[in-house]
């Protein structure tokens, strides 16, 4: 249930929720006015990462230069170490969610794994790389991960 749908809920009876705005319109107006609160959107690659704004110790970011690009990665402690021990990685790239810096060439990558809990296997999302360029030797550095050094890259 979206925060919308849970005011809708808690305020309005039933019986008068007809009355109530559209749905659609309130999730706008609530993200406006959430804009305001926001870091301002970098219009180049030369920024600082507003750490605080994440509100969170577990999720860091890693910042990797290549060249007069930038890449930054996603992920928490828990997530990398799920993924150091996965065997297949699946990468899948956004190009339209990514901001004004990074859009010319580049995407938000991420990459999953499946994860087996109680005898179920799902994908999971682990990392998250934000990414101003798309070249071979950019997934090869943003793929790098700590001391295993696995590499999704073949060079052939």
């Amino acid at each position: 249930m979206s925060i919308v749908e849970e005011r809708i809920a808690d305020h309005i009876p039933p019986e008068d929720r007809f009355l109530a705005p559209k749905r659609h319109l309130m999730k706008r107006v609530a993200n406006r006015y959430r804009a305001k609160f926001r870091p301002q959107e970098p219009k180049s690659l030369d920024f600082v990462v507003d750490q605080g704004y994440l509100h969170s110790e577990e999720f860091p970011i890693e910042d990797i230069s290549i060249d007069i690009e930038r890449h930054l990665r996603f992920a928490t402690t828990f997530q990398m170490s799920v993924l150091r021990q996965t065997k297949t990685w699946y990468m899948e790239g956004t190009f339209k969610v990514v901001l004004a810096a990074f859009r010319l060439s580049g995407q938000l990558m991420s990459i999953h794994a499946f994860v087996q809990q109680d005898g179920q296997r799902k994908q999971f999302p682990l990392l998250f790389v934000l990414m101003s360029r798309k070249r071979k030797r950019d997934y090869v550095d943003v793929c790098i991960i700590g001391k295993h050094q696995r590499i999704l890259v073949t060079n052939d």
